[in-house]
């Protein structure tokens, strides 16, 4: 692999985990909300935090792992600079 192909792949998974984040952060706010505006459901308030949770988590941790690779495929040919990303 070429380095800049690990460098823009370093970028591209940090760029998508921020998405991936604010997504979660998006559906639980939603959730908690909803639930919170209608007394009338069954489920507390925290229900939708764990909903949003379990929704992403093999996403982020995908994207994540892939992170970690191009990270080792950096460091493993000297382009490992904190100001890169």
């Amino acid at each position: 692999m070429q380095p800049k192909t690990i460098l823009r792949g370093r970028r591209i998974c940090l760029a998508v985990l921020a998405l991936l984040l604010l997504a979660m952060a998006g559906l639980a706010l939603y959730l908690v909300c909803s639930t919170l505006s209608d007394p009338s459901t069954s489920f507390p308030w925290y229900t939708g935090v764990a909903v949003s949770a379990c929704c992403f988590a093999l996403p982020t941790a995908a994207v994540a792992l892939a992170y970690g690779i191009f990270c080792a495929k950096a460091k493993k040919l000297g382009l490992d600079r904190s100001g890169d990303d």
